[in-house]
């Protein structure tokens, strides 16, 4: 199809209707704009060849044991002294936070000494803290949440020590097997084809697990796909309902023995998805989540009958024929599309003084660019997905 018009865009003064539209969001947070919509930025590439050490190994003594000791009490106290104000992330199974600028930092022995946490007497260079599922180290422990450890390479092996756990030495080969099981690197990220072999794989795990859970779906697959994102271990999908496109839900997915499994649903209602995922599935690849959280939008999400005032006026400038109906629609308080049923799509969204603008698009790939004019990340769920 040729874009119609010429690229023209379409210039709609409407700073009333763009007041009114922003009054359709959530009633608690009625004046969201499109400068509070923060984007969330990925979490850095890691760095696969774990810095475990560079140094040689120690002697493995017990006095060295009881410095390990004393480091992990001071890791803990400043994990629990900042926790409020940091986010404390696994980083391929050491212990770390993300900085304002995205930035990974590892939390050291340097560290808990720089901060006043650790004396002198206990320092140890060569020791790192690692935030790991205790029984990844131990094998039967029952706790499955994250906790700070304090490990060093020995002439025996890897000396690690736990609050509350007993002193282990784990042979070097088995620690760098327990690592690998941190590490985020699990293939190439991809956006799957539609209606390609693993498009489909994974929209058929979806539909089994609705159908184990009938609750949830009476309308087995009656849905439309806004977002597919997938690496050789984990997917993310996002979908909606076909007759209620604001009934949006986002998936993750884990292939196990050449099969792809639900694992988690109901991520729309995470407010910290990245951190939600990172403990519960540390080797998690952050990048495979869309850049926009959809927590954020789960009570913006417009349709047709948000937008009738913006209909009547393309069709009274003859944008759009009077005869042309609208068979999909959807958009937040800043940004929107249209499919008539003539085959014309529309793209467009409000400035921050009110203005609307729209155009004409063929593409998704069109769609996502018209609707960058409006502030990033773009919220591209509202689209349906198209690769």
């Amino acid at each position: 199809m040729k874009r119609n018009n010429k690229n023209a865009v379409l210039f709609l003064s409407l700073s009333i209707l763009f007041g009114m539209l922003s009054g359709c969001a959530d009633s608690q947070n009625p004046d969201v704009t499109q400068t509070e919509i923060q984007e969330t930025e990925a979490l850095p590439e890691p760095d696969t060849e774990t810095n475990i050490s560079h140094s040689a190994p120690l002697e493995a003594t017990e006095d060295l044991y009881g410095k390990l000791n004393n480091i992990t009490y001071a890791c803990e106290r400043y994990y629990a002294k900042t926790k409020d104000s940091k986010e404390f992330y696994t980083w391929a199974g050491i212990l770390s936070t993300i900085d304002s600028e995205g930035t990974q930092k590892e939390i050291t022995p340097q560290t808990l000494l720089d901060l006043g946490y650790l004396n002198e007497e206990n320092f140890v260079p060569e020791a790192f803290s690692l935030y790991m599922k205790p029984r990844d180290i131990y094998g039967d422990s029952p706790k499955t949440g994250l906790e700070i450890f304090t490990v060093v390479e020995t002439t025996e092996g890897y000396m690690i020590c736990g609050n509350g756990y007993e002193k282990k030495l784990i042979p070097s080969e088995d620690f760098r097997k327990i690592i690998l099981n941190y590490n985020p690197d699990n293939g190439k990220l991809t956006n799957p084809e539609t209606n390609g072999t693993l498009y489909n794989s994974l929209l058929m795990a979806i539909a089994a697990d609705r159908k184990d859970h009938p609750a949830e779906s009476s309308t087995v697959p009656n849905y439309i796909v806004r977002y597919v994102s997938a690496n050789d271990l984990y997917a993310v999908v996002i979908l909606s309902g076909s007759d209620d496109v604001t009934d949006i839900t986002e998936y993750l997915l884990k292939k196990e023995n050449d099969s792809w499994s639900v694992v988690k649903k109901a991520l729309e209602n995470e407010e910290n998805i990245k951190l939600t995922l990172n403990k519960e599935y540390p080797n998690f690849d952050q990048g495979l989540l869309p850049p926009y959280t959809l927590y954020e939008y789960r009570k913006q999400v417009m349709t047709t009958e948000h937008y009738t005032n913006i209909l009547e006026i393309l069709k009274n400038q003859n944008t759009i024929d009077k005869s042309d109906t609208v068979t999909y629609c959807c958009g937040t308080p800043n940004v929107l599309y249209f499919e008539f049923s003539s085959g014309k799509k529309i793209a467009g969204g409000a400035s921050k003084d009110g203005k609307f603008s729209c155009n004409f698009v063929e593409t998704y790939e069109d769609a996502i660019k018209e609707l960058a004019r409006f502030g990033q990340p773009v919220p591209a769920f509202i689209l349906k997905y198209n690769h």
